[in-house]
C-alpha cells in the first residue's frame, strides 16, 4: 500500500510541475529513478497486448470462467506494468484537474516566488542528475551544450505578450457572445455541446498532443512551454479548467488532445528506449543540458509589459486594466525585498526535491555506458 501511495504522490507532483511553463514533469520521474521504467512500459505496449487485455477483461465480466480470465488479466497487466502507470496517471490527472486554476492564479499573482521555487528545484535536480552518470568524459560536454542550446532556443522562441493578447481576444469574443445572447461561445451549459471548437481546432488539438508528448517525454523540456511556443497553451489549460463545468466541448477537446498524446508517446518512447540502452551516458549528459538550459526560462525576474486584457474570473469575463505580462527576457531583481523572497522560495524548492529524492531512496540506474 505504501508503494502505491508513493507512486500516486509522484504523479501528483508531476501534475503540479507540468502546469508550469518552463518546467518538465518528466524531470520528477528522472530524478526518482522511474524514467526508464516508464519508457520501457510505454515502448513495450503493442496492439496484441490491447487485444489480450480486452479479451480477458470481457471474459472476466461475462464469461463463466471469470476467475481464469481475471487471473490472466492481472498477469498481463502486471507484465505491462499497467497498475504502476495507472497510479502515476491518476496522480497527475488529479493535480491537473484540481489545481490548474490555482496554478493560473499563482502565475498571475505570485510569478516571482513560484519561479523561484522551481529554479531552486531544477538547480538541485542538475546536481542529482550528474550522479547518475556511470562515467564522466570530456566529450560528454558536447551533449550537455547541445541540450542546453535546444532548451534556450525553445524558450527564446516564445512570445508571452502575443499569447496573452490572443487569450484576451478569445475571452472578449466569448463575453460579447454571452451579452448578445449567442450561447455558441458561452460556457454555461453543462453536458451540452455548444460548438466552441471547430473541426479544424479539434484536429489541431490531436496534433498538438502528439507534438507535445514527443518533446516533453524528454526530462527538462516542459510540455507547457512547448504548448506556449506553438500557441496552444491557453487553449489547452482553459479546456482542462473547463472540464469542471462538464461541458461536452471541453470533454471532447481534452479527449482528442489525450489521444494525440497517447499516439505520440507510443511511437516516440521506442526511440527514447533505444537511445538510453545504447548511449546511456551521452543521453544523461544531454538531459542535464536540457535541465541547465531551462534555468534561463525559470529565472524569477523578467521584463514586463503593461496591457489591458480580458480575463475570466468567478464573476465571468471582465476587462482587467493595467495587467502585468511577464516576457521571456530576464532582468535583475527590482529591489532587495523581491530578491530575498525569491531566494527563500528557491531554497524551499531545493529542499523539496532533496527530501523527495531521499524519501524515494533513488538509486543509479544500472545501464551500460
Amino acid at each position: 500500500m505504501l508503494r502505491w501511495v508513493k507512486e500516486y504522490s509522484t504523479g501528483l507532483l508531476m501534475g503540479v510541475v507540468d502546469l508550469i511553463p518552463g518546467v518538465s514533469g518528466v524531470t520528477v520521474l528522472f530524478l526518482l529513478g522511474l524514467y526508464e521504467r516508464v519508457i520501457s512500459a510505454i515502448s513495450g505496449f503493442k496492439a496484441k497486448n490491447v487485444s489480450l487485455l480486452v479479451r480477458h477483461g470481457v471474459g472476466a465480466l461475462f464469461s463463466k470462467e471469470r476467475k481464469d480470465h481475471l487471473a490472466s488479466l492481472n498477469k498481463e497487466a502486471q507484465a505491462r506494468d499497467i497498475p504502476f502507470m495507472i497510479r502515476l496517471l491518476l496522480g497527475a490527472g488529479t493535480t491537473i484537474l484540481l489545481f490548474s486554476s490555482l496554478i493560473k492564479y499563482l502565475l498571475e499573482n505570485q510569478f516571482t516566488n513560484l519561479y523561484g521555487f522551481f529554479f531552486g528545484l531544477i538547480v538541485v535536480a542538475i546536481f542529482l542528475s550528474v550522479k547518475m552518470l556511470k562515467a564522466k568524459k570530456p566529450h560528454f560536454l558536447a551533449h550537455f551544450f547541445l541540450g542546453a542550446l535546444i532548451t534556450l532556443t525553445l524558450t527564446m522562441s516564445g512570445n508571452p505578450v502575443q499569447d496573452a493578447q490572443k487569450k484576451s481576444e478569445r475571452y472578449r469574443m466569448m463575453n460579447e457572445a454571452v451579452l448578445s445572447g449567442d450561447l455558441s461561445l458561452s460556457e454555461r451549459a453543462p453536458l451540452k455541446y455548444s460548438g466552441i471548437y471547430t473541426g479544424k481546432e479539434l484536429i489541431e488539438a490531436g496534433i498538438t498532443g502528439s507534438i507535445v508528448v514527443c518533446i516533453a517525454i524528454l526530462p527538462g523540456i516542459s510540455g507547457s512551454l512547448v504548448m506556449v511556443l506553438i500557441g496552444k497553451y491557453y487553449d489547452v489549460i482553459s479546456a482542462v479548467s473547463g472540464l469542471k463545468t462538464l461541458q461536452l466541448d471541453y470533454i471532447l477537446f481534452c479527449t482528442v488532445f489525450g489521444l494525440g498524446m497517447l499516439l505520440g508517446a507510443l511511437l516516440f518512447s521506442k526511440v527514447i528506449k533505444f537511445v538510453f540502452d545504447r548511449f546511456y551516458n551521452a543521453t544523461i549528459s544531454f538531459v542535464i543540458g536540457l535541465l541547465g538550459g531551462s534555468l534561463y526560462a525559470l529565472w524569477p525576474f523578467k521584463e514586463t509589459v503593461i496591457m489591458d486584457k480580458y480575463v475570466r474570473g468567478p464573476h465571468g469575463i471582465t476587462l482587467a486594466e493595467n495587467s502585468v505580462i511577464q516576457t521571456n527576457i530576464n532582468a535583475l531583481p527590482p529591489d532587495a525585498s523581491a530578491f530575498i523572497f525569491a531566494l527563500i522560495f528557491c531554497f524551499v524548492g531545493a529542499g523539496a526535491i532533496m527530501l523527495l529524492e531521499r524519501l524515494a531512496g533513488n538509486k543509479k540506474p544500472s545501464a551500460a555506458g
